[in-house]
């Protein structure tokens, strides 16, 4: 779906948005108005092929809406920067969830929730909590405006439905690819704003991802999932957006709680962790199928 984002007396901002639900919550609506209906009304039908977020919130123009799991937004954000380095000019990406019953129900068929807050990347951790929410970035390729996106892997490992490989291969590829495009070595990251989920395969596949890269451990470690929840398509563009005030403010966020971690993960808690100047920091995101992201922010100008 092609919309573009206007505002009063400006040209059109092209818009790259996304969230992971879209039609299913639609589809559950509309199936619990419809008793039985037989043939099924072409508005049924509708909500099957067209996500109806894009049309409530968006007006006509050029632009993508797209749905990719967990990696939504980050999807989104990079083709927004794609956008902005073919064309010279702004663009902008927008993420969006709510809390939807098919999501809620899928997490925990699948084992990954818990009703406790999560607990990433520690050995007692017992599950994600999932949030809600909606994070947007404003794109322009300018030489001297810092922080800025320096790098982006994608990579797919495809090996379960919904489990991540557990060898982290295919995100440590994502990240090698991140990490070449930015000019950068596995020595250049000052900290990493994980996925961190929370849940028992997730953050194993993650960390082995890490030792991968950092067999002596990795950089420091954040997550923010144990303070505003999994918010799904929104998590990886949200990632991006801490990792860039997380270098204007020269701190990493600390992930907010105590324990034993597992695989040599340098986990920042209790205070905020200073970042060296000239750092870079390396946002993460994951979703069902396979899809791995990860984006480099880099503050040069320090």
């Amino acid at each position: 779906m092609r919309r573009r984002l206007r505002a009063a007396g400006a040209s059109a901002l092209p818009l790259y948005g996304a969230s992971n639900h879209g039609e299913t919550d639609a589809l559950v609506d509309l199936a619990q108005r419809i008793a039985e209906a037989r043939p099924a009304p072409p508005s049924l039908w509708r909500s099957l092929l067209v996500d109806p977020v894009p049309e409530a919130v968006l007006d006509d123009g050029s632009g993508i809406w797209l749905s990719s799991a967990c990696t939504s937004g980050s999807h989104a954000l990079i083709l927004a920067c794609a956008a902005s380095i073919d064309t010279g000019g702004p663009s902008a990406v927008i993420a969006v969830d709510a809390l939807s019953a098919i999501g809620v129900v899928g997490f925990a068929r699948v084992g990954a929730t818990t009703s406790e807050p999560a607990r990433p990347f520690l050995e007692d951790r017992a599950g994600l909590v999932v949030g809600e929410g909606a994070a947007a970035l404003w794109l322009a390729v300018h030489p001297t405006h810092w922080p800025a996106i320096v790098g982006i892997g994608v990579s797919c490992d495809a090996s379960h439905p919904t489990d991540p490989d557990p060898q982290g291969t295919f995100l440590a590829s994502a990240i090698e690819e991140a990490l070449a495009q930015a000019g950068l070595s596995a020595a250049g990251v000052s900290g990493i704003i994980a996925h961190g989920t929370a849940t028992m395969k997730n953050d194993v596949a993650e960390a082995a991802a890490f030792l991968k890269l950092w067999p002596g451990g990795p950089p420091p470690v954040t997550s923010v999932k144990r303070g505003v929840g999994h918010t799904m398509g929104v998590a990886g563009l949200l990632n991006v957006i801490v990792a860039i005030q997380a270098l204007k403010d020269g701190v990493m966020p600390p992930a907010v709680a105590d324990g034993a971690t597992i695989a040599q993960i340098d986990l920042v808690r209790g205070a905020p962790r200073p970042i060296p100047g000239g750092g870079a920091l390396l946002a993460l995101a994951s979703g069902f199928g396979g899809n791995n992201t990860a984006i480099v922010v880099s503050n040069r100008q320090a």
